[in-house]
């Protein structure tokens, strides 16, 4: 696992090559009204039906990302963030992209702007925040779960890449006060509450504490404080 650090994010991100899927994060801005956070994150997941070899599912992933944050990178930003649709037309502009690879994805964006945060994203994700103590999910996977088997087995309903249906992206604006957080993970869930959350003075240390409270280990976990 690899930690990608900015200041109001912390993000764990599998290393690819270790199996057939490919987590891919990149990020700019600090979240700020004069600098907003920007954030594209996509999953390529395994199937045992793809017999591209890794070089060949790295780049085509790295296109895939590519086009979202280069279509997030021309919302522009004045005051407050965009509407929910904006990211959604985003997702919707890079599957182009993604369907060429004859691939499943799981994809979020994330834009923050001091304490307002647009997230959206399809596939196997979820996202949850807390603010003022209250914990809700606010994403839920566009997946079809199997009885008794984990997060990582559930049968895909809707993905960037081949079976997008623009219809299935889902989208939250939250608006975060101090000591409040997101969290969005993929291919997982949370078994512990993120209630009774130590005090944290940086977004990784409170990425390790969300990393104890998950199902199983997860190809990509994000957090984005306030």
């Amino acid at each position: 696992m690899s930690i990608i650090r900015g200041s109001s994010f912390a993000a764990s991100v599998a290393d690819s090559g270790t199996t057939r899927s490919c987590a891919l994060l990149r990020f700019s801005g600090l979240g700020t009204e004069s600098s907003p956070l920007r954030i594209s994150s996509i999953l390529r997941h395994a199937d045992f039906a793809d017999e591209s070899d890794l070089h060949t599912r790295l780049v085509e992933t790295e296109q895939s990302l590519t086009a979202m944050q280069t279509a997030l990178s021309e919302i522009e930003v004045p005051s407050k963030l965009p509407p929910d649709e904006h990211l959604k037309e985003v997702l919707e502009v890079a599957n182009d992209t993604a369907r060429t690879t004859t691939a499943y994805y799981s994809a979020a964006l994330a834009m923050k702007s001091g304490s307002e945060l647009v997230v959206a994203g399809i596939g196997n994700l979820k996202l949850w925040r807390r603010c003022e103590s209250e914990l809700r999910a606010e994403l839920e996977p566009t997946i079809l779960t199997l009885p008794n088997q984990p997060a990582n087995a559930a049968v895909l309903t809707a993905t960037l890449g081949i079976g997008f249906n623009p219809e299935k992206i889902q989208a939250s604006t939250i608006k975060l006060g101090i000591g409040d957080f997101a969290v969005i993970a993929m291919e997982t869930d949370l078994v512990q509450p993120l209630a009774g959350f130590q005090h944290f003075d940086s977004p990784e240390q409170l990425l390790n504490q969300v990393l104890r409270r998950l199902s199983n280990e997860s190809p990509m976990t994000l957090v984005i404080t306030g």
